[in-house]
């Protein structure tokens, strides 16, 4: 019987993405301003502005809300045409989730004193909570050009630039936004988020140092810091920054997940399950910081413990809302976690699962569920399994070895052959490709010379792979 190099019990887990938030100050006027969703990648940071997630609008009115609007409707009733009164109803009505009257009331209040900056901010503002970009960027540019001076506009604008993608604007706006008095820890902040965005690392740490030098404390400069640092590699220093985030505002949850993401990165398994324990002792429900500790339990070896935590998210009320690909992905997990602690028919189960609830996005699941079948000898199943990745797009190195080595249990030896060579052909084949093809030319087809010429290749492989 020819030898593979593939091992039928190396599952693998579907690893967190570097992905971290950047959390907006807050001000006071509120402004147009959402979190950043940073993702880290091999040719830099990947940018996306975090969805504001809307919930329903309250039914009953808060009573002191109610109050203010009865009040402000009496003022009107005496004097039909107060903008002051009619501002003051715009506002509690939106406050108190009616902002459809508010918008109404709004515009009103602009059509008898056009230049009420009250009025044309909390307009713009209301569009850009309603997803209206463009009647937002409309509002603030007409804010700008009747008050210059004020950096408030220039920081709407950058975030509606933001919005759309369109950093070099968003830039420019926050870098006029900079040299007004009064500019905002926000444009800052926002700013130097974009200059990480463009590559300017070492601009965007001096940036965001200088602020909260000039500034004092701030857990959401600290927390950019920190994502800069880890833009620019300084791992050690991004901890720091992480930890003096934290220092400033413990309940910052974004800080926390981006802390153990990096000391999962790391490899410092304890350090994660430390500060995630912590936080889930006051926030049990945060669905990342579980996923998250998983993870930890994973890096420790400690199986049975990463498997409670992914099964308390899928027993979780937001386990029916949340995407069904990352559901995917932690059914998958669960399958890993079983598989390594021998619990097969449980393994089966879950990867099954992962498969039939998100089968179009990872590979993972395929593997896994192929590797378990094949362990058992199942092997035309196995077979069936390992061969979906490849219809969908998925298929990877891990998957066709899985496929040569259940070909070649299964004496297609042509076959299995043939799968190593499409694997080779790539350029980018592991070093198992490499012995696993040799081993077949030489022994099964007796074409020792074919057989040397891909086992030199070995070496060179085994440097990619290090690399």
């Amino acid at each position: 019987m020819i030898a593979t190099s593939v091992d039928a019990k190396d599952f693998s887990q579907v690893l967190p993405k570097e992905h971290f938030s950047a959390d907006a100050p807050t001000t006071n006027p509120p402004m147009a301003a959402s979190s950043l969703d940073i993702t880290r990648t091999e040719s830099g940071m990947d940018f996306s502005v975090a969805k504001k997630v809307e919930g329903p609008e309250p039914r009953q009115v808060e009573r002191v809300l109610q109050d203010v609007i009865n009040r402000c409707k009496r003022d009107l009733e005496v004097h039909p045409q107060d903008p002051r009164a009619m501002l003051n109803l715009a506002l509690a009505s939106i406050n108190a989730g009616d902002s459809d009257a508010g918008l109404e009331m709004l515009k009103e209040v602009l059509r008898i004193e056009p230049e009420n900056y009250v009025a044309l901010a909390s307009l713009g503002l209301l569009f850009f909570n309603r997803g209206n970009l463009r009647s937002a960027e409309e509002t603030y540019l007409r804010v700008h050009s009747e008050y210059p001076k004020d950096p408030a506009a220039l920081i709407n604008l950058a975030s509606i630039a933001l919005r759309n993608g369109d950093f070099i604007h968003a830039a420019e706006y926050l870098e006029k936004a900079a040299t007004l008095d009064g500019c905002s820890t926000m444009a800052k902040h926002l700013l130097a988020m974009i200059l990480l965005r463009l590559g300017k690392h070492d601009r965007a740490i001096g940036m965001l140092r200088t602020a909260l030098r000039e500034g004092g404390p701030s857990a959401e400069l600290s927390q950019g810091l920190a994502i800069a640092y880890l833009a620019s590699g300084n791992f050690r220093k991004a901890e720091r920054a992480f930890l003096t985030c934290l220092a400033v505002n413990k309940q910052l949850a974004s800080a926390v997940h981006g802390l153990a993401l990096l000391r999962l990165q790391q490899s410092k398994w304890n350090g994660a399950v430390e500060i995630l324990l912590q936080h889930l002792d006051r926030v049990p429900d945060d669905f990342q910081a579980r996923e998250l500790l998983g993870h930890a339990f994973v890096g420790l070896g400690d199986f049975g413990r990463a498997r409670a935590q992914l099964l308390a998210l899928v027993s979780s009320d937001r386990a029916a809302t949340e995407n069904s690909t990352r559901m995917a992905v932690i059914y998958n997990n669960l399958g890993f976690c079983f598989a390594k602690e021998g619990k097969v028919r449980e393994a089966e189960t879950w990867l099954t699962r992962s498969i039939r609830l998100n089968g179009e996005v990872v590979a993972a699941p395929y593997s896994n569920l192929g590797r378990l079948l094949f362990a058992q000898g199942r092997l035309e199943e196995a077979l069936s399994v390992v061969a979906k990745p490849e219809q969908l797009g998925l298929s990877n190195s891990d998957t066709q070895l899985l496929k040569s080595a259940i070909l070649v249990e299964l004496r297609r030896h042509e076959e299995a052959i043939d799968v190593l060579q499409s694997l080779v052909n790539t350029g980018a084949a592991p070093s198992g490709a490499y012995a696993d093809m040799g081993a077949l030319l030489a022994e099964w087809l007796n074409d020792y010379d074919a057989a040397v010429d891909v086992l030199r290749e070995i070496g060179r492989a085994s440097c990619r792979e290090r690399v």
